[in-house]
This record gives C-alpha cells, sequence and structure tokens, in this order.
C-alpha cells in the first residue's frame, strides 16, 4: 500500500495517512469525485455511471472494511482510487485542545475528509458526497467549477433534496440488487435553503423547508413537533415541520492548504450563495440492510438516531401501506426541475 503524507499546515497532520489500495491516480485531474463506502455495491454502479456522465475523470473512494465485493468491484474500476485506513468510519480520534477547538466532530469521517483532499487533491476541484447523493447539475462539472472560479468563489452550498418512491411499497420485498436512477422518482417541489440569510459561525444557509424527510416524519409521529406556539411559528415562517437533522452540505471545493471540515456538513472555507441541488436516496430498496447495520453498530451519528427514526417510519407506513407522495410532490424529470421549484439557486 502507499502514503502519501498531507502537508504541516493540514489539521490532518500527525495522523497516519491514508493507503492507496488499488489503482495510483496522483497529480491533477479536472473533475474529483471523493466519496467514503461500506457495503455500497447497491449504488455504487449508478453512482459512477452519473459523475462520469457529468465529467468526473477520477474518483477517489475510501473503502471502510466492506464485505460484500466494494472493494474488489472498485479496484476493477480503472478511473478509481481506492484508499483505505487502518480505523473504521465510527472510530472516535484524538485531537489536541487547539484542534478541537475548530472541529465539530471526531469520528474518523470527518478526519477521512480532510485526507482525502490534503493527500491527493490540494489546489484541485472536488466533489465530496456519499453514494447515495447525486448531484443535479444542468453542466458538467469543470463548467460548473469554472463558473464558481469566474464568480471568485471556491465552494459551493448542497441542499439534501431527499427523493422517493410513490408508495412504501416500491421498496419494500423488491430486488435490491442495484440502484436505478431512471425510476420513478419524487421529490417535495419547494425551496429548501436561503443562502441570503446565512446564520451560526460559520455561516451557513438559512433552512427555509426542512424536506421530505421532516414532513413524512411529523405526518407519521415519529418525531416530536414542539409545543403548540413552535408549531404555530414554525406554520407561519412557512418552515412548517420540525427539522430532523441538517440539509446543508459544501459538495463542491477548491481545496487549499489549510482547509479543514468542521464536520461532514461545513468547511472552513468561505461559500458562495449558490445552492446546488444533491439528490439523496434513503428510501430505497437498500434501506432495511442499512437500518440493520446502522443500529448494529450505532456508529452513526447521535449513535444512528437517524436511523432509528427511519425504522419507525417504515414500520408505520408498511402497515397502513402509506404513501411517500404528497400534494408537495413533484416526479423528477430533470435538473430543470429544481430549478423551477425554486431549490437550486
Amino acid at each position: 500500500m502507499d502514503r502519501l503524507s498531507p502537508s504541516a499546515a493540514s489539521l490532518s497532520a500527525g495522523h497516519a495517512p491514508l493507503e492507496i489500495c488499488a489503482n495510483p491516480m496522483l497529480g491533477t485531474y479536472a473533475a474529483t469525485v471523493c466519496a467514503i463506502v461500506h457495503d455500497e455495491m447497491f449504488f455504487l454502479p449508478a453512482f459512477l455511471a452519473h459523475y462520469r456522465r457529468l465529467g468526473a475523470d477520477r474518483f477517489i473512494v475510501l473503502d471502510d472494511r466492506s464485505t460484500d465485493g466494494t472493494r474488489e468491484f472498485l479496484a476493477g474500476q480503472p478511473d478509481v482510487m481506492v484508499i483505505g485506513s487502518g480505523i473504521r468510519y465510527f472510530a472516535q480520534v484524538s485531537y489536541p485542545p487547539e484542534t478541537l477547538a475548530r472541529i465539530r466532530e471526531t469520528r474518523a469521517v470527518r478526519l477521512w475528509r480532510d485526507q482525502l483532499l490534503d493527500q491527493f487533491c490540494v489546489g484541485q476541484w472536488a466533489v465530496v458526497v456519499d453514494p447515495d447523493e447525486f448531484l443535479a447539475l444542468p453542466t458538467n462539472l469543470p463548467t460548473f467549477f469554472a463558473s464558481l472560479a469566474a464568480e471568485g468563489a471556491e465552494a459551493a452550498w448542497g441542499v439534501m433534496v431527499d427523493m422517493y418512491p410513490e408508495r412504501v411499497r416500491d421498496i419494500l420485498g423488491r430486488d435490491s440488487v442495484h440502484f436505478r436512477l431512471d425510476d420513478a422518482w419524487f421529490f417535495d417541489a419547494r425551496p429548501h435553503l436561503d443562502p441570503r440569510q446565512p446564520r451560526e459561525s460559520p455561516p451557513v444557509p438559512r433552512t427555509v423547508y426542512p424536506g421530505s424527510v421532516a414532513r413524512l416524519f411529523a405526518t407519521w409521529g415519529v418525531l416530536p413537533q414542539g409545543t403548540l406556539v413552535r408549531r404555530i411559528r414554525r406554520r407561519l415562517s412557512g418552515y412548517r415541520y420540525q427539522g430532523a437533522s441538517p440539509i446543508h452540505k459544501t459538495p463542491v471545493v477548491l481545496w487549499r492548504p489549510g482547509d479543514w471540515f468542521l464536520n461532514c456538513h461545513v468547511t472552513s472555507k468561505p461559500v458562495a450563495p449558490r445552492v446546488v441541488p444533491i439528490m439523496h436516496f434513503k428510501f430505497t430498496a437498500d434501506l432495511g440492510r442499512k437500518i440493520e447495520y446502522a443500529l448494529a453498530t450505532g456508529g452513526y451519528n447521535q449513535a444512528s438516531r437517524s436511523y432509528r427514526l427511519y425504522a419507525t417510519l417504515i414500520e408505520r407506513m408498511h402497515a397502513r401501506d402509506g404513501a411517500f407522495v404528497a400534494g408537495v410532490s413533484r416526479r423528477y424529470r430533470g435538473p430543470r426541475d429544481f430549478t423551477e421549484a425554486g431549490i437550486a439557486l
């Protein structure tokens, strides 16, 4: 296995570097896509095909000890550099106090994001996404990067747009060998983020609609919606539902020495007031397997809290043959749908 150490300016300096396990692809590329995976054969063929269509010429994929053939499959792809680590996704990483003051996440997954970019992407544009996340762009990645650079920007916001089929029966009892992007997928056609009204420090875009997962959790009584006063205030503001988890991310960056991820959603970089839709496919035939793994390991955020909520939701919907679609739903046909809905900005 090959190793390449990060620069001393990086927060990842001092930690064991990631290892190249297959297909070394060092140097400069026009469009790199980075991902962290564990047992993702359900998504990977469609994931790679999607980003190849968008112009990706290098994939850097960290495999967290998959057992379903993921690593072997990736090693057979000539445009995929396979990376390994001596620790696991959910391992807690120790940092000095000065570093802890600059980050919000201590699991290995945050460190890995820094390391992937510090070791292989400094001075280059990169897309950092999970294997169930598909950017919806009206153009290719190099052209999109060039448009950001023309604005003097080095990062863009992404919004997690949760996609879903028509009914819960569509994901239960189906062949779950491979994901199909060309199936009938729906989304909630409302603006989700407003980057012109940032909050927190560093600034993140204000959520104006928390998405279909929050809607479903509220509709099926999975997530408490707070006091009557809070519910009224949300309805008056248009926010409507209690948010289940953050829906903003920074999926597109031009990485510089000394940049870092605060957590899996936010980096240290200033971000352009652009919003790129990230089609997020949780409601698929693979959800049951992921729930089982998440609950068994407890290694995801807040001891896999979101997967416990998903499990309750699917159980309740299944008992009543529930529908994902609602009055706010729209079938996805192409990236223009997100622009017309006010989601892509």
